[in-house]
């Protein structure tokens, strides 16, 4: 069973890849929206996403999530999970 955390953190690093792959940056606000989420527990988890480098935060007015074409390809499930409830499950 994952934690509320990895579970969120599962739909955000999902949602993110689908907007990245459109050529979209994705604000806080509507990832939370769109995870069903509350807002400040999703920018919690986004902070730990950008800290082990899964997600890429970009400051400023035109900024927002995305994750780096890298990453796309090379990110697993497992990471995610490990980032909130490490390697036991």
């Amino acid at each position: 069973m994952f934690s509320k955390s990895c579970e969120y953190g599962l739909r955000a690093v999902m949602f993110v890849s689908k907007q990245t792959k459109q050529g979209e940056k994705v604000g806080l606000s509507r990832i939370s929206e769109e995870i069903d989420s509350p807002e400040a527990f999703t920018a919690k988890i986004l902070r730990q996403l950008t800290k082990s480098g899964i997600l890429k935060s970009i400051k400023g007015p035109y900024g927002g999530f995305i994750i780096d074409s890298e990453q796309l390809s090379t990110t697993r499930l497992s990471d995610v999970v490990n980032v909130f409830d490490g390697d036991k499950i």
